[in-house]
């Protein structure tokens, strides 16, 4: 994939879906560091697409009002999920390109590594990230969801809850489908 397709996948969403997205990946990255010390790492894989949404709705309720808002709470959720997804996304590209954590994964194996890096044991998180982004391109969602969820549990370190685990496995294949070229050239 071609990094100008990824830019014009996110562009149908406009500018503000950016700039809101690097205003939530710095958001997390000071309140893990200064607040977010003492709570479940699990809460933290879904903070980028809920203060996503909550900044994308707040950005709405100032410019339209509630009842535009609440008219177009589909659109504001689907622009809040892409704040969250782009959000993600930065921060993978900070990790491996500016920090040098990661330098033997891609793009998608990052992606991949952040939402399994609180389920999976240590040792294993890279394997598993590269298995699933395997699993993502050789399936289709029900199997992949499926596939996944199965990499995950041979591998967590603690117990998850199973529509947790369900709801992350989802988030991930249609996460990495998205910057799947293969995948995408074929909807």
């Amino acid at each position: 994939m071609y990094f100008y397709e990824l830019i014009s996948a996110f562009s149908l969403y406009g500018e503000e879906v950016i700039l809101f997205a690097f205003l939530t990946t710095v958001a997390i990255q000071i309140a893990k560091n200064n607040l977010l010390k003492s709570v479940n790492k699990r809460l933290l894989t879904f903070m980028p697409f809920l203060i996503g949404t909550v900044i994308y709705a707040v950005y709405l309720y100032f410019s339209f009002g509630i009842e535009y808002l609440l008219k177009n709470a589909t659109a504001v959720f689907e622009h809040g999920i892409a704040v969250g997804t782009l959000s993600t996304f930065m921060y993978i590209i900070y990790e491996q390109f500016i920090r040098k954590t990661c330098p033997t994964l891609s793009i998608s194996e990052s992606l991949a590594l952040s939402y399994i890096s609180t389920y999976v044991k240590e040792e294993l998180r890279e394997d598993v990230a590269k298995k699933i982004c395997e699993v993502v391109n050789s399936t289709t969602e029900s199997e992949g969801v499926l596939l996944i969820k199965d990499l995950i549990l041979q591998n967590a370190q603690t117990e998850i809850l199973d529509d947790e685990l369900i709801a992350l496995c989802s988030l991930i294949y249609k996460s990495l489908i998205s910057l799947s070229p293969i995948k995408n050239s074929v909807k």
